[in-house]
């Protein structure tokens, strides 16, 4: 175990993972003033500020570990001089993409000052990661579990409320997902919540995030046909890979016609209860 305030110990690892990976394409990832730089194996850069991009994520179609922008082209690209709205790594060696994954949040999470897990053989897990596991997950509640799996639910139903959000809003997270399941043959997948995110996934393997503080409500835009989860203000508060770039609203519509009011209950039933509204 480790106060993670020491960053310097995960960017040592990430980067001696990164000095076998993909025939040394990267060099290395560096900190200064609050700004990440990514050094690439042909001497261009890419660089962003820490507060602008989410945690790594695997891409398993692609084959690529993605570190996106929260909003807009955060990233900077020395050689073009222009800004995309992401920092991408691949491989062509096989090396294990969630690895590599793992290492870059280690130590996104040391930088911000969370505690970490450094000892994988402790069963002593970290608030930030049961929190995590946590929300989300179904309420098993009724299920038998063993001492240990108790014992970590607990813990976890205890950080989740300390969070000021309570598992409560996993029933009408349920009733929701059960309705999309018909809605448009199932073209929506699920919506799910992890950490501070709630993720809209697709049949596709697409998806959408954005931070739970963010979201404002669920309202008509097209009467019978399309109903919108919109952001707070009007920011583009939301993330979607279908577009590489963020939005103001998640959307959800079929080409025939559907009670809107009924999808708009169950999406606000959801966020309210989550909120503790």
């Amino acid at each position: 175990m480790t106060l993670a305030n020491d960053y310097k110990v995960q960017l040592d690892e990430l980067n001696e993972y990164l000095s076998n990976f993909d025939n040394q394409n990267y060099i290395e990832i560096s900190i200064k003033d609050n700004v990440l730089y990514c050094l690439f194996g042909d001497y261009e850069d890419a660089s962003a500020k820490m507060s602008d991009i989410f945690d790594a994520e695997v891409d398993y179609v692609k084959k690529k570990v993605y570190l996106r922008c929260n909003i807009g082209n955060c990233v900077h690209y020395s050689l073009t001089n222009d800004y995309k709205s992401y920092i991408s790594f691949k491989t062509s060696t096989g090396k294990d993409l969630d690895k590599l994954s793992d290492l870059i949040n280690k130590f996104l999470r040391a930088y911000r000052g969370e505690t970490i897990k450094t000892d994988d053989s402790s069963d002593d897990y970290l608030d930030y990661f049961l929190y995590d596991m946590f929300v989300g997950e179904e309420d098993k509640e009724s299920k038998p579990t063993s001492p240990k799996s108790t014992s970590t639910n607990k813990s976890a139903a205890t950080l989740a409320t300390k969070s000021g959000h309570s598992n409560g809003y996993t029933e009408p997270l349920n009733k929701l997902n059960d309705y999309l399941k018909t809605f448009d043959n199932g073209y929506y997948g699920t919506f799910k919540v992890e950490g501070e995110y709630l993720i809209e996934t697709f049949k596709s393997g697409d998806y959408s995030k954005a931070k739970m503080s963010l979201i404002d409500k669920a309202i008509e835009i097209t009467p019978n046909n399309k109903v919108i989860i919109q952001c707070k203000k009007e920011e583009a508060c939301v993330f979607s890979t279908f577009t590489n770039s963020t939005h103001a609203q998640m959307s959800l519509s079929q080409s025939s016609g559907f009670k809107t009011s009924e999808l708009i209950d169950l999406i606000n039933n959801f966020l309210a209860t989550y909120n503790g509204k």
